[in-house]
């Protein structure tokens, strides 16, 4: 079973590569990462809020923003979609 498993992923990850089934959903996701990891770099100075004061889960403006620009282009490129965010 480990050795089918092992074999499924690779030949999944090998179809990704060429452009597979999900070509479309990769190249939005990898898009959608990069735009949010250059978003995250730029607020490394700003100040974290917590949801609530009992909390031990900080949200920052930037987690909502790109919680939001994910949705966005989600929306955008996949308009049937049904989508479920954390923050929101």
């Amino acid at each position: 079973l480990s050795t089918f498993l092992s074999r499924r992923r690779e030949a999944h990850a090998s179809r990704l590569a060429r452009g597979g089934a999900w070509r479309a959903e990769v190249q939005v996701a990898v898009r959608l990462a990069v735009d949010c990891g250059k978003a995250m770099r730029d607020c490394l100075q700003k100040k974290v809020v917590w949801k609530d004061d009992s909390s031990i889960d900080p949200v920052t403006a930037t987690d909502k923003e790109n919680e939001q620009r994910v949705i966005a282009g989600l929306r955008a490129a996949f308009p049937t979609h049904e989508i479920i965010g954390e923050e929101s």
